[in-house]
């Protein structure tokens, strides 16, 4: 005689959840895995239509994968730089999978290194602890073709952004400039002024950036680049006489200047 024993129903139901539940997640990181080592070639393939940046950006074709490599950007005149990233393993923050990347921006006169994360389920990003220096070899390859010209080195300091949906909704950040002598040429005449050393608090407006210059004792200027490309710059009229600048005496407001740059 053959004995048959019977498993209990609720054990049966809940053992086959389990293996269904073991099946999604080996099924999940099938899928993860695929995508962490996909090509960076073939992501940005698929993602280049989709993303909004300035036209004179040349972006060179990625190497690597989505969880490491590189590619080389170049802006006009500016010298190229290698944009390099490494991601840490995926996981997931209210709800959302998010991947956290560390980012490192490298050319021949400046660095800048942060954080990305990067929300997957929506067009949203944040570069948090972004710090490192710009140097005036490069800012001059594309200040001088607008007549200016610079010199010391830019150093930004726990710098932030947030973008949602292509807009920049949130920026931070201290710049901190080592002075000395800058130059702006028109076709009329050259001038040469020298400046001392400054600082300047970055934050948001209208989606585009806000700079506000300062000086040991006063604000000295604010600098908006808008999401159009237009630049506008509000120079106070104490700070114009401190730098020597002809008629500076006579203004009752701020100099008002505005430029299409981009």
């Amino acid at each position: 005689m053959v004995l048959v024993r019977k498993w209990p129903t609720w054990l049966v139901t809940m053992g086959l959840k389990s293996i269904f539940v073991l099946a999604m997640l080996g099924v999940l990181g099938l899928l993860i895995s695929i995508l962490w080592f996909l090509p960076a070639s073939l992501a940005w393939q698929q993602l280049s239509s989709s993303l909004v940046y300035p036209k004179d950006l040349a972006v060179a074709t990625p190497r690597g994968s989505v969880r490491e490599g590189s590619t080389w950007l170049r802006f006009r005149g500016f010298p190229p730089s290698q944009l390099s990233w490494q991601a840490g393993w995926p996981r997931v923050t209210e709800g959302e999978p998010t991947i956290d990347y560390d980012l490192r921006l490298q050319g021949p006169d400046h660095l800048l290194t942060g954080n990305l994360t990067l929300t997957l389920s929506n067009q949203n990003l944040k570069v948090n602890a972004i710090q490192g220096y710009l140097g005036s070899n490069d800012i001059n390859r594309l200040a001088v073709p607008f007549g200016h010209q610079f010199s010391g080195e830019f150093t930004l300091r726990e710098g932030a952004f947030k973008i949602q949906n292509s807009c920049l909704t949130s920026l931070t950040g201290t710049l901190l400039w080592t002075g000395g002598p800058i130059v702006f040429s028109t076709p009329r005449e050259t001038a040469r002024y020298d400046l001392p050393q400054l600082s300047a608090d970055l934050s948001d407006q209208d989606c585009g950036i806000r700079v506000d210059v300062k000086t040991v004792n006063s604000d000295s200027a604010r600098l908006v680049l808008s999401t159009e490309g237009w630049f506008l710059a509000e120079l106070a009229p104490e700070f114009l006489q401190a730098l020597g600048v002809k008629g500076a005496a006579q203004l009752k407001g701020p100099l008002l200047f505005e430029e299409k740059i981009l």
